[in-house]
């Protein structure tokens, strides 16, 4: 459910987390809940990562390269047949549906800068959460057959 944080967590944090909808009352869980915040955003993913790129230069130069380049020619350009705020919309669905926080942070900014409404977001976090369920779905269908399949 929480991607990346179920990696990662230490027990207190998931206990917490899991506590939000279960465990205690919601004025308890909300004078917690900015201590957990900034320790997440100390041990986890933060958008001061990204001078990290710098690094990633030094040490891996071509590919971080290719991969700047890679990203410059899909997502960010100008001149496709696809419009940029639909390139947006595209790339935000994306990040949502793989729990990427980077890209999240980077395309609900290119997105608001390509005119997206709040409305087209909240719409598209609605599509992309029924894409992934439905992923969830046609894995499930995989997994029936593969034990109807497995005979031992």
């Amino acid at each position: 459910m929480y991607g990346w944080l179920n990696l990662y967590l230490n027990q207190e944090i998931k206990m917490f987390i899991f506590s939000l909808t279960y465990l205690k009352p919601i004025n308890e869980v909300e004078k917690q809940l900015p201590q957990h915040i900034d320790y997440l955003e100390r041990h986890y993913q933060s958008s001061s990562d990204f001078k990290y790129l710098a690094s990633l230069l030094k040490y891996a130069l071509n590919e971080t390269q290719a991969f700047v380049h890679f990203d410059q020619q899909t997502i960010k350009r100008t001149d496709g047949v696809i419009p940029t705020k639909t390139r947006e919309l595209i790339a935000l669905a994306i990040a949502l549906t793989t729990q990427c926080a980077y890209c999240i942070d980077v395309h609900v900014k290119g997105a608001k800068r390509a005119g997206v409404s709040v409305d087209e977001l909240a719409e598209l976090i609605s599509i992309s959460a029924s894409v992934r369920s439905g992923a969830t779905m046609a894995h499930g269908l995989l997994a029936m057959r593969l034990f109807e399949q497995n005979n031992s």
